[in-house]
C-alpha cells in the first residue's frame, strides 16, 4: 500500500534479509508497480557481522555471531575449489551448535532467484542462514561465485563464474 501511495522511481534494500527483498520484488511485479529495486550489499562490521538492529540484544554473546560469517566464508571457500557436498552442511550446523549457538534453524544453498533447492540446471546460487543466540534470532546470507548445479547424489557442479 506504501509503494502503491507514493510511487516512487525506486526503493533500496539491502540484501542482508535477502528472502524480504525477494518478495517485495514480487509483490512490485506482481501489481504492476512501476519501482524499480535497487538491491545494496550488507554491510558488515569488522569481524564480519551483518550489521543489524538485533545484534544489541545480543549484549556480551556479539562474540557468538562472529562465527556466522565464517562458516558463510568457509563454505564459499568449499565450494569454489569443488569439492563441496550438501550434506556438509549438516558438519556446519552441528558445528556451530557446538560454539554455543543455541540453534541454527536452517542452513542451505538455495537458487537466489526464487530461493528454490538446487537441480541439474545451473543457477545464481547464495547460502541462507538463520541462528538464534539467548532467543535471538540473526539471518544472513552469502553469494556464491559460481553458478551452481547439484548432481543426483548430492554434489554441487561448478558450472561458470558469473
Amino acid at each position: 500500500k506504501f509503494l502503491d501511495l507514493i510511487k516512487p522511481d525506486f526503493i533500496t534494500l539491502g540484501e542482508k534479509d535477502y528472502q524480504q527483498l525477494l518478495v517485495i520484488k514480487k509483490i512490485i511485479k506482481d501489481f504492476k508497480m512501476k519501482t524499480k529495486v535497487k538491491p545494496c550489499p550488507t554491510v558488515r562490521d569488522k569481524d564480519g557481522i551483518a550489521l543489524s538492529s538485533r545484534n544489541k540484544l545480543l549484549g556480551k554473546k556479539i562474540f557468538l555471531a562472529k562465527y556466522i560469517p565464517a562458516v558463510l566464508k568457509q563454505i564459499t571457500l568449499e565450494v569454489n575449489e569443488g569439492s563441496f557436498e550438501l550434506h556438509r552442511l549438516n558438519y556446519f550446523k552441528d558445528y556451530l551448535e557446538k560454539s554455543g549457538i543455541d540453534h541454527v534453524h536452517y542452513l542451505k544453498i538455495l537458487n537466489e532467484k526464487n530461493l528454490s533447492s538446487l537441480t541439474k540446471v545451473p543457477c545464481n546460487s547464495r547460502i541462507f542462514i538463520a541462528i538464534s543466540i539467548d532467543g535471538v534470532r540473526l539471518i544472513d546470507n552469502m553469494q556464491i561465485t559460481y553458478k551452481l548445479a547439484c548432481s543426483s547424489d548430492g554434489k554441487l557442479v561448478i558450472s561458470q563464474k558469473y
